[in-house]
């Protein structure tokens, strides 16, 4: 059903770009081993897709300069073309634009607005599911949600991602102006409105009043109950929509709450809330530098692009944080729906349903067969060590030759800046995991379920992910330095070992 999840989404993206004629099962989206590819086939035969190539090695450099070989290689085969682009994406885009315009000059009102619509939809999927009769017809709702559900996405991204253009562009003129851009470093830190981080405060304040009272964390407690009327339609690896949520399972708060005890809550909190201060002391001291140097309105236009950038990009956890409540809804009628099958003799379990499909459920067969066979697959596939990032038709899984590895050395791509000294502590799942303050988290990429690690990290290696990815973005709020895209970190580091990470340079060296 986690598959499944990304079938519905995808068609609501087609829905976007196509209209009501797109496919439910969408063409371009393929599985394999359990796992979600995209065909990329087409585009990357049109012009447009140099612009997506260009779009992934953003978000993962590894996989991007594995395509771009591939595609060098391949070059003689790959006709390039003019990309087709429907009438309704031109009007979509042309929309967007103009909203990208409204956030850039008024950000606090377009913040706020972006959230308060999510609110309210959200708050009509909830009311929705609760008039929902019989197997028919909740799954026609969550077909029919998905496609609202990726619009809210898409309208979210456009708004938080303006926040980022105006850091880039700040970048740029800093650069050209000052000729030093490391003053943005405190800008990048603390920043609000992030849904994750707010997560993250809110189990530290509580951890702070169990120390204080002696308190014993328990899911019965009122403290936790508020938190996970708020955050409990979280999971570990809460995109899989057949895993339990908090509220289901609340066992990784009480550990994390637990392990917040053993420190000192307080003090986490007040560097979240200096980081806030060094923020907006960067952003003025920016400011007065660029107004001495080049003038009254270079430095008004440098204020706005920092302003732009701390009011709304700290909102980027936003569409994920909805989607994650709109699976969470999903999750619940499903379940409704599996309980319906167990009376109808069909199943034995109603979260059987999460190893099936809708097309399963509505063959009318006994579902009980195909459910055994999908679970088994299901744990069998789950523990593949290694899973190819690009394939081919032909079965051909591309990888690139990596000289990451020297010596003493492990080189990745820095991705927070900032030199550390620390302890290795090598963990592969958040639940159950134990991080001292001050261990140097290594892992291999990390979601939102480990944002509340990341408040004992002295440091962070992993071994995926770019400049822009989930575990890179959050490094450099919490000012720790990172470095993504280590290959074979969590087997060529053990737990213990004292490293130097430079996220600067990328290198982490291997002190004893």
């Amino acid at each position: 059903m986690g598959v499944e999840a990304f079938r519905l989404l995808y068609y609501g993206f087609s829905v976007i770009a196509w209209g009501r004629s797109a496919l439910k099962y969408p063409d371009w989206v393929k599985t394999a081993a359990g796992r979600v590819y995209l065909d990329l086939t087409n585009l990357l035969g049109t012009k447009t897709g140099d612009a997506f190539v260009r779009g992934i090695a953003g978000k993962d450099p590894t996989i991007g300069e594995a395509l771009n070989q591939f595609l060098e290689k391949k070059k003689d085969h790959i006709s390039k073309g003019r990309s087709k682009i429907p009438p309704r994406l031109i009007l979509l885009g042309l929309r967007l634009a103009g909203m990208m315009v409204y956030a850039f000059v008024n950000p606090e009102k377009a913040g706020k607005k972006m959230v308060a619509s999510a609110e309210e939809e959200i708050h009509r999927l909830e009311q929705a599911s609760h008039t929902l009769q019989g197997v028919e017809d909740r799954l026609r709702f969550i077909e029919e949600a998905a496609v609202d559900v990726m619009k809210m996405m898409v309208y979210q991204s456009t708004v938080f991602s303006v926040g980022f253009v105006a850091l880039v562009r700040a970048e740029q003129l800093l650069e050209k102006w000052l000729h030093n851009t490391q003053e943005l470093d405190p800008v990048r830190q603390s920043l609000p409105y992030n849904p994750t981080t707010e997560m993250s405060m809110a189990l530290l304040e509580i951890s702070q009043k169990f120390k204080e009272k002696g308190i014993t964390p328990s899911d019965e407690n009122p403290e936790v109950l508020n938190f996970l009327e708020k955050y409990g339609h979280r999971a570990v690896l809460e995109i899989d929509m057949g895993l339990p949520r908090w509220k289901e399972d609340p066992e990784y708060v009480i550990d994390i709450l637990n392990l917040y005890k053993e420190g000192d809550p307080q003090d986490k909190i007040k560097k979240f809330s200096d980081g806030v201060l060094r923020a907006e002391e960067a952003v003025k001291d920016i400011g007065l530098q660029v107004r001495k140097r080049k003038g009254r309105i270079p430095a008004r236009i440098i204020n706005h692009l920092l302003l732009c950038y701390r009011e709304i990009a700290g909102l980027r956890e936003r569409p994920k944080f909805d989607l994650v409540r709109s699976f969470s809804i999903f999750r619940n009628v499903l379940q409704e729906v599996g309980k319906e099958l167990v009376l109808q003799g069909r199943l034995d379990d109603k979260n059987d349903i999460f190893f099936l499909t809708f097309a399963d459920i509505e063959s009318g067969d006994n579902l009980r067969p195909e459910a055994a066979k999908n679970k088994e697959e299901y744990t069998r596939e789950l523990n593949r060590k290694v899973v190819p990032r690009l394939m081919t038709s032909t079965g051909e899984s591309v990888y690139i030759e990596s000289e990451q590895v020297k010596g003493k050395k492990l080189v990745g791509i820095p991705v927070s800046p900032g030199v550390y000294e620390g302890h290795v502590r090598i963990i592969h799942h958040p639940k159950g995991a134990q991080l001292e303050s001050g261990e140097v988290l290594v892992t291999r990429s990390t979601d939102p379920a480990w944002t509340p690690l990341f408040i004992n990290a002295g440091a962070l290696i992993m071994e995926t992910g770019g400049p822009i990815s989930h575990g890179s973005i959050v490094a450099r709020e919490y000012g720790i330095p990172a470095v993504a895209n280590v290959v074979e970190a969590t087997t060529r580091l053990e737990t213990g070992q004292r490293i130097r990470v430079n996220g600067v340079s990328g290198e982490i060296v291997i002190l004893d």
